[in-house]
């Protein structure tokens, strides 16, 4: 069985509430934003309209019932994060407090994965960019 996180479920809401945030912020005040951050309007407008993806998006309410978890029973399932929720799950599964220093690289563009048996969640893969030709760059 899957057990949701409530924990998890509070780190992506309030991811989502945050980036909520920044979208309204940045998109109608990109131009007091701009002299402040010494970026371009045009940018961070653009860049406060991507964030609205993030806040709209409906991983804030991560929730599976009995009947979708019998079908989602072996599969594969992609999630695509940010850093910071990423980290948060991270933690969680290594049992690690939230609020220790961060000791493990958190890499841009990489991917992640996690597998779940037998309600233990394992860190399979951290921080993949083979599929970048070699580029990476740490988020720090």
């Amino acid at each position: 069985m899957i057990n949701p996180s409530s924990f998890l479920r509070r780190a992506l809401i309030a991811d989502a509430v945050f980036s909520g945030v920044a979208a309204l912020g940045f998109t109608f005040g990109a131009g007091a934003f701009a002299p402040l951050f010494n970026l371009p309007e045009m940018f961070l407008r653009e860049v406060g309209l991507f964030l609205i993806v993030f806040a709209l998006a409906p991983v804030a309410d991560l929730r599976i019932d009995g009947e979708s978890e019998q079908n989602l029973a072996g599969q594969t399932l992609a999630v695509v994060t940010h850093g910071g929720v990423l980290s948060a799950f991270f933690r969680q599964v290594l049992g690690l407090p939230i609020e220790a220093p961060r000791r493990f690289a958190r890499v841009n563009a990489s991917w992640n994965v996690f597998t779940v048996e037998n309600d233990k969640w394992m860190v399979e893969t951290w921080g993949d960019t083979s599929h970048l030709g070699g580029e990476m760059t740490n988020d720090e």
